[in-house]
């Protein structure tokens, strides 16, 4: 296995020997690393039949990868040897970057950088990993700023286990091609931080910080939500919710209805359904407090029978 760095020395051709330290492209069984102070920028290309081991950007480099000219999108398509050992994809870049990945193991975000302009995003993911490994397929976001697209302007499919976002980007956009592999089933998705937009069908999240917008028509399994607010704007079912602590459930940025099957409301949470848009199933219990220890506003004019659970 050898590290294949970056140099661009003779153009933007990912192909082309001369752009690489040794005038040797990457081949099968390489890792490929974009220094932090390469500057010479990457074209859009389709590298996928060659099997890297691994795909780095270092933090600090600020080159932009793949292309993006007027509203066509050429990523960098590479593909990786799976693995539950290791991030084998480690991007660190602020610059624009298009990057589409077959059967990674998991990938591991450092830093991110500005939106190139409104609704865009500087990183932008899609991809597919593989089934036959356990433990892969997480995407791991920790970033104090930034914007990311995931499966989102590349508008291409993204497989995805579980997201784990912390930190505090800027914005995170789920699109809604975004699914486990093989479109088996929903991603799960762990929020402790940032701003980040959901547009799929998602199995358990796992909220403790952050501002979230679930939108579109997306269902959700479940939502544990301790901190931060949540603003649900799909009409897909939420099978199961639970609100407590700081969390915020917030139904008032769309006037489609929509269900949730189950739904907890402990101590300190806050549940806001003014316009009567949610339909509860089985009803909202209070778990181990009262009403004067949560925030519940359901409208006017609304029959309350309290019931032990």
């Amino acid at each position: 296995m050898a590290v294949r760095v970056w140099t661009g020395e003779v153009s933007g051709s990912y192909d082309t020997a001369g752009n690489w330290v040794d005038n040797v492209r990457p081949v099968n069984g390489d890792s490929v690393l974009i220094a932090a102070n390469a500057t010479d920028n990457i074209d859009g290309f389709d590298d996928s039949a060659v099997t890297l081991v691994g795909f780095k950007v270092e933090v600090g480099s600020s080159i932009t990868i793949g292309d993006s000219t007027e509203g066509v999108i050429t990523p960098l398509k590479i593909t990786l040897l799976h693995s539950a050992a290791y991030y084998n994809a480690e991007l660190g870049g602020t610059g624009e970057t298009y990057l589409d990945i077959t059967d990674y193991g998991d990938i591991l975000v450092h830093a991110a950088g500005a939106a190139p302009s409104t609704g865009e995003y500087a990183l932008n993911l899609s991809g597919t990993h593989n089934v036959a490994t356990a433990g892969t397929g997480d995407i791991h976001i920790h970033v104090d700023s930034g914007t990311i697209g995931i499966g989102g302007i590349l508008t291409e499919d993204m497989e995805v286990n579980r997201i784990f976002i912390a930190g505090s980007p800027d914005a995170v956009e789920i699109g809604n091609l975004v699914t486990t592999y093989d479109d088996a089933a929903a991603p799960t998705l762990d929020l402790h931080g940032g701003a980040l937009e959901t547009r799929c069908a998602l199995g358990a999240v796992i909220k403790t910080g952050g501002t979230w917008h679930h939108l579109e028509t997306g269902a959700v399994a479940s939502i544990s939500d301790v901190s931060g607010s949540t603003f649900y704007e799909s009409t897909g079912t939420l099978t199961n919710l639970y609100v407590s602590e700081g969390g915020v459930f917030d139904g008032r940025g769309d006037l489609r209805a929509f269900t949730i099957t189950n739904c907890e409301l402990g101590s300190g949470g806050s549940i806001y359904d003014p316009h009567k848009i949610m339909i509860w199933t089985n009803g909202i219990d209070l778990v181990r407090c009262r009403l004067a220890d949560v925030t519940l506003d359901l409208g006017k004019h609304i029959t309350v029978s309290p019931s032990a659970i």
